[in-house]
């Protein structure tokens, strides 16, 4: 592919949480204005399928208004991955009139105990406002889970809160120990076991969705999406913005394609063959994962 269909796009590093499961190490960096152009230039010349809006927080970002109604101009797809915390009612109905119609909002636990506990005091009655928010004003909501052993018993609850306040899309994530896990979050085989018996209860219904446990299924990391960091470097995916960059950065003068099709980094990377997430193998040094291997389903 010479031109990935989906980009996820790092605007800022800059977050107002600290996640016990986060591998982001980077806390400062943000574009800045010129290169937002440049990009959005890019994305446009190219006709990119998506570009979904992450960070750190994009939120914080001082340009962020600016970057949703430069890629609306350009007629491009947008999506916006978000904690929540700062969504207000100025801010979605600015995104309602920009016909931003899918936000994805972060949510870790059906109650403050397990939520709050991961990702901060008090934020987890601030999602579910914000999620309310956003309803109110029809824009669909993804709330994004990252399946870890305290709260993968609860699947069950997370599929009844989804029904309580209408959210329309519930998607789980594996807990990928990329960086040291301090706060005892990895699955266990019998977390595992507890997430392909909730796969079978609810394969029915397509606006649940889980992950890929199979070796059949590629994640399309680096070969039809990719993350863009706040350096102009790309990774294959947001997990591995620490660990994998293109040697080349995205200019005036080194197009998005040029990087994507020639650096050394992403070509080899392309090259690699790993079993089960590529993010946890590399992490390991090893092309086939002891961890990431209980995931897999043949």
């Amino acid at each position: 592919m010479k031109y990935p269909l989906i980009l996820k796009w790092s605007i800022t590093d800059e977050c107002n949480l600290r996640c016990k499961h986060c591998f982001r190490s980077e806390r400062s960096k943000t574009i800045e204005r010129t290169e937002i152009d440049l990009l959005i230039d890019d994305f446009a010349k190219n006709k990119v399928a998506c570009v979904a809006l992450t960070g750190g927080e994009p939120l914080l970002h001082k340009d962020f208004l600016y970057i949703i109604n430069t890629l609306h101009k350009h007629k491009i797809y947008t999506e916006v991955a978000t904690n929540g915390i700062l969504l207000d009612k100025e801010i979605v109905k600015y995104l309602c009139n920009k016909n931003i119609s899918r936000i994805q909002v972060s949510v870790d636990g059906t109650n403050d105990e397990t939520n709050d506990f991961i990702r901060g005091k008090g934020t987890y009655t601030k999602i579910i406002e914000a999620i309310k928010l956003l309803k109110y004003y029809n824009i669909e909501v993804t709330a994004a889970v990252t399946l870890n052993h305290l709260n993968v018993g609860f699947i069950d609850e997370f599929v009844l809160l989804k029904k309580l306040i209408n959210i329309d899309y519930l998607r789980f994530e594996l807990y990928v120990p990329v960086n040291d896990d301090l706060y005892n979050l990895r699955l266990l085989s019998e977390d595992i076991n507890n997430i392909g018996h909730s796969i079978s209860k609810y394969r029915m219904d397509s606006s649940i969705v889980f992950p890929g446990l199979s070796k059949g299924i590629s994640c399309g990391a680096g070969t039809s999406m990719c993350m863009i960091n706040t350096d102009l470097t790309i990774s294959p995916c947001d997990l591995l913005c620490d660990e994998i960059r293109s040697s080349q950065k995205i200019s005036k003068f080194n197009s998005m394609k040029k990087v994507w099709n020639n650096d050394e980094v992403i070509v080899k990377w392309r090259k690699n063959v790993f079993v089960g997430c590529k993010a946890a193998a590399l992490k390991n040094n090893d092309k086939t994962d002891p961890y990431m291997e209980v995931y897999l389903i043949e």
